[in-house]
């Protein structure tokens, strides 16, 4: 029954920061375009302009996606970060539903954002209730997805921000930087509400500086590892809380991004080379290596100890040359021309797909178990009129290559499910509370436009923003469930402890043991505690809450009594402070007249 289910269709995003001039009928050309794996076909793009002439074109740096539960029916939200390809410094936050079949993309809105230059782009979080943005100057912006408030900004890094990854629980953030450092920060310490007096710089929980040149991507491993990729074409393997470095791979070429896909590692270089790395392969060679070199110690201090030359003992080591040369572990894909900048894997059926893009839009899609390339495609070609055409590389009269502005590099590959409306139903959003349904205007109006500024500090309680389907019940029905229910404490229906609270609001503790005796009475005092009518129960919290807000008042009148009182003895020390002050100032003032009278008798003398 398994083999014979149908899977979900698959599609994938792809972003450029640098569209054509014009969207192509059947799809292509746009900074956004859809395209099917499989058939290496574009469904869909959606081209967007920067100004409202609509000449200068806004391409797409970075591609998020919120959880499918975010979405309405028949959609997928998403959040887009973009340049201006006509004019530096004019970057956009954007928010995107991704339709199903071949509907366009729509774009909700843009806004600009706190740097001109956000080089790490905007991640959202996996509860997709926060988003992250690191920028050129090394700062950090943490928003809340729903009102769309600035919460905070932090320095992470000194030199450009340049990529940012959650950890495979989303509780954790690592961030890469031009200075080729690796910070470890918690999301709770980068949302947590602070007041004007106790703001402080947020530091690391941990960094890392194996790298030596810019880090270009992260990727997160199951568990609290993650991996990190750089321009000295090293790849580093590290755990979040033992702060340990596991593994390093050094590659021939500097790693421009950076995928993880069953235990396997896949490397975009700047050669145009994929590299694939088996994880597992990679440790059974790392342990042969050990091996190896313990095998050799051991064979020089036998050597030493019985006089052989040591021109026996390293000919004695040379069985080893195999697993040292890293035979096994390490397979390349060879097809582009240009730097490989964004990668991603489609896992369709039995079959795993690889899809890369590099610096010219060129796309290319690879069997991962043979090794091979299926196809080849440009969405963003003129001569791509068709979707799914494959288009033979071109060069000018002179043989050169393409020159930069025929270029369209290739800056974000998403795969995800085809959002189809019979399997996504908004009733399991958290956004239709009482299992009422919601629109899609509904979600996108709470999903509001990034803010610019933070807010000030007498403002701070307005920057989170209640969110509405998380607002408690306080009905009569529920306020009388609360009052009479009955929790368990321990143990079972025939001799536990149970508890339960009464209107008075006293903790009732009674054991299934002693009280078999009085069953009888039990069953009376329970149809007595059923009849007690809603109103008494009502009236009971009520004046428990009137009781409480009474003494939390008692309580902040006498704190404040207290600070006044503090605040007054302080003002008396500072008095007397100033009059010892003023009474010293004025003795020095006494005997320089004095010294100055005698100075002008001796010098009439």
């Amino acid at each position: 029954l398994t083999s014979t289910m149908a899977q979900p269709k698959l599609i994938s995003c792809i972003t450029t920061s640098c569209p054509s001039s014009s969207v192509t009928v059947n799809g292509g050309g746009g900074s956004l375009s859809i395209m099917s794996p499989q058939s290496a076909s574009v469904l869909s793009s959606l081209r967007m302009t920067a100004d409202m002439g609509g000449k200068a074109a806004l391409g797409v740096s970075t591609f998020s996606l919120f959880p499918e539960r975010f979405s309405p029916a028949g959609t997928r939200l998403a959040l887009g970060y973009g340049e201006n390809s006509a004019r530096a410094n004019d970057a956009y936050a954007m928010l995107i539903s991704i339709r199903m079949g071949s509907l366009p993309p729509i774009l909700h809105w843009k806004s600009r954002l706190p740097e001109a230059q956000m080089t790490a782009g905007l991640i959202v979080s996996r509860c997709g209730y926060y988003i992250v943005g690191g920028g050129a100057s090394g700062t950090c912006y943490v928003w809340s997805s729903i009102g769309g408030n600035l919460l905070k900004t932090f320095k992470a890094h000194y030199r450009s921000c340049t990529c940012l990854e959650w950890s495979d629980c989303g509780r954790w953030l690592v961030t890469g930087g031009a200075d080729g450092m690796v910070h470890f920060f918690s999301l709770l310490e980068l949302v947590r509400k602070t007041t004007g007096k106790s703001k402080r710089s947020i530091s690391p929980i941990h960094s890392w500086s194996t790298h030596t040149m810019k880090v270009n991507a992260i990727v997160s491993l199951l568990g609290t590892r993650m991996v990190t990729a750089s321009d000295d074409g090293q790849l580093s393997i590290i755990e979040l809380f033992s702060h340990a470095v596991i593994a390093t791979i050094q590659l021939p070429h500097s790693i421009k991004c950076l995928v993880h896909h069953r235990n396997r590692l896949f490397a975009g270089s700047s050669h145009g080379t994929v590299y694939v790395i088996d994880l597992g392969a990679y440790a059974m060679h790392r342990t042969d290596q050990m091996g190896v070199a313990n095998t050799a110690k051991r064979r020089k201090r036998n050597a030493a100890s019985s006089e052989l030359q040591a021109s026996d003992v390293f000919h004695s080591g040379e069985s080893g040359s195999d697993v040292a040369a890293g035979i096994g572990y390490q397979t390349e894909l060879i097809g582009h021309e240009h730097a490989v900048t964004a990668i991603s894997i489609a896992s369709h059926e039995s079959q795993d797909i690889l899809i890369s893009g590099d610096d010219s839009g060129t796309i290319r899609t690879w069997d991962i178990d043979s090794r091979g390339s299926l196809s080849m495609i440009r969405p963003w070609s003129s001569s791509a009129a068709t979707a799914g055409v494959v288009v033979p590389d071109k060069k000018d009269k002179s043989g050169n290559k393409k020159s930069k502005k025929d270029l369209h590099p290739v800056t974000s590959i998403l795969v995800l499910s085809e959002p189809e409306a019979a399997t996504i139903s908004v009733g399991n959003s958290p956004f239709a509370p009482g299992g009422r349904k919601s629109n899609a205007s509904s979600i996108v109006r709470l999903l509001a436009p990034l803010k610019r500024y933070e807010q000030q500090a007498d403002d701070e309680d307005s920057r989170y923003l209640k969110v509405p389907f998380m607002k408690p019940k306080r009905d009569m029905e529920t306020l009388e469930y609360w009052d009479a229910n009955v929790y368990s404490i321990q143990g079972d229906s025939s001799g536990g402890m149970s508890a339960y609270y009464t209107t008075e609001n006293d903790i009732v503790i009674s054991n299934g043991e002693n009280d078999a005796a009085t069953a009888n009475n039990s069953n009376t005092n329970d149809d007595a505690a059923a009849s007690i009518s809603s109103k008494s129960a009502l009236d009971a919290t009520l004046s428990q809450a009137k009781h409480d807000a009474a003494r939390m008042a008692k309580e902040e009148n006498e704190s404040l009594m207290q600070s006044l009182e503090d605040k007054d003895a302080e003002l008396e020390r500072l008095r007397k402070e100033l009059a010892e002050q003023r009474s010293q100032v004025e003795r020095w003032e006494t005997v320089n007249n004095r010294l100055m009278q005698k100075l002008k008798k001796s010098g009439g003398k």
